[in-house]
């Protein structure tokens, strides 16, 4: 994308709204034009690798997407969020809103109506802004709304109470303190995570490529619900895993990428970590452990360890555990099991009723006093087998036995349950030697 736009330099740095001049964008017939006027945008050129992934993580939501902008100012950045909505053949429309288009020229008036740009001028905040709220409330879409106006602060305050599970909203000129602020390429600060933060709890937000939307000044989040607001997904990996472990990791950044990663890293190589921050939201559990006879018992080892680590994030955090196999990965997301999981304690594929044996390749676990409890004890049963293929998934099934009737146990839905001939789960777990997705 960068042939589309070039950093501007000039003497006095104060003067972003000359930051970069737009050189070219996408018809509609998909060719690319010239701009043979000057047109400027008041943006970071980091918006380059930032909008580039937000827009290619939108192209593979199987959704059609409604862009809205606040704050059209010269109508730059309009044209630059055509440009990459059509460069990530995006299912999309784009409306844009200011209080006046005096600054804006017939040249570009001219573009956007090319582009089937929506220009509105008129107060957002005018009769409670119903026309925002209703634009972001329609379900047949995943709505991105880039607050850019004069009061950036109060259009997410305002506008993220309406966004839908799965929306984005962004704030321009941002950092996420004043010290934050002050490393980055900009001088414009009119946004800090302190003045959206009550917004930013109350509407169940989640940053989404925080670091590379800060490095560009925009503050960047997405929609959840109560569980996905807590959320911590939990995995394993060792080194001959490396690879099949990755179609999770790439499922996960594809449709859930707000959601922190922990990965217990047995003895991963730099290599296959640098592999695995493909995931922008992921860290690392180190594990150092190598007293092992044999590869049956590395590998039983792995399955034991996910006792201690789900333990050790209760123990440490506000957040619930959802464990993922390293042979499972998603084909769409996963909020209606997000929202399951809210009426539940424990959630594991039950293969037997009674007495209760599970597939423990998937475990959600909520945060509470009473299922940290049941966890130190899956724990401590567990680790007395020493390093033996399923006694973990067993002694989950046992510990749950003794205390079912005292928290809510409940099996996958049909959607999510993971078995890999139902052609309805869009988590399906990988089987037989080759791991091979279907």
């Amino acid at each position: 994308m960068k042939e589309f736009y070039k950093k501007i330099k000039h003497p006095d740095e104060s003067k972003h709204s000359k930051a970069l001049q737009i050189l070219k964008y996408i018809g509609q017939d998909g060719s690319e034009k010239d701009i043979n006027f000057e047109l400027f945008a008041a943006q970071n050129f980091n918006i380059n690798s930032s909008f580039n992934k937000l827009f290619s993580f939108l192209s593979l939501q199987n959704k059609p997407v409604k862009i809205i902008e606040i704050g059209t100012f010269k109508g730059g950045l309009t044209v630059i969020l055509d440009t990459f909505a059509k460069a990530h053949n995006l299912d999309y429309s784009l409306c844009t809103y200011d209080i006046t288009d005096k600054l804006i020229s017939k040249d570009v008036k001219e573009i956007f109506e090319e582009l089937k740009v929506e220009l509105t001028i008129k107060d957002v905040f005018s009769d409670d802004g119903k026309e925002i709220i209703d634009l972001i409330s329609n379900p047949d879409y995943i709505t991105v709304l880039f607050c850019d106006g004069g009061k950036k602060a109060e259009e997410i305050s305002k506008f993220s109470k309406s966004l839908k599970t799965g929306d984005v909203i962004l704030g321009h000129d941002y950092g996420f303190d004043a010290q934050e602020f002050q490393k980055k390429e900009w001088n414009a600060y009119e946004l800090s995570f302190s003045q959206v933060a009550s917004a930013y709890n109350s509407s169940n937000l989640r940053f989404l490529f925080k670091d590379l939307m800060e490095d560009s000044v925009w503050f960047c989040a997405r929609k959840t619900n109560p569980v996905g607001k807590t959320l911590q997904i939990l995995t394993v990996c060792n080194e001959p895993y490396v690879d099949i472990m990755m179609n999770l990791i790439v499922s996960l950044e594809t449709y859930h990428p707000e959601v922190p990663v922990k990965m217990l890293s047995l003895n991963l190589s730099d290599e296959s970590k640098k592999r695995f921050r493909y995931h922008s939201n992921i860290s690392f559990i180190d594990d150092t452990y190598s007293d092992f006879k044999n590869f049956e018992e590395e590998r039983a080892y792995c399955e034991s360890c996910r006792t201690w680590n789900t333990k050790n994030i209760l123990s440490e955090t506000c957040s619930d555990v959802f464990y993922i196999d390293g042979d499972v990965y998603l084909e769409d997301n996963v909020y209606d099991l997000l929202q399951f999981f809210e009426y539940t304690d424990f959630c594991a594929r039950i293969k037997i009723d009674n007495p209760l044996r599970f597939n423990a390749g998937m475990i959600y676990v909520k945060n509470t006093p009473d299922n940290f409890k049941i966890i130190e004890e899956w724990e401590r049963e567990t680790r007395k087998h020493g390093w033996v293929w399923l006694s973990a998934q067993n002694e989950l099934g046992n510990v749950l036995e003794r205390h079912k009737e005292k928290v809510v146990v409940k099996t996958f839905p049909k959607k999510f349950d993971g078995i890999d001939t139902n052609p309805e789960t869009v988590l399906v777990h990988m089987k037989g030697p080759q791991k091979k997705k279907r």
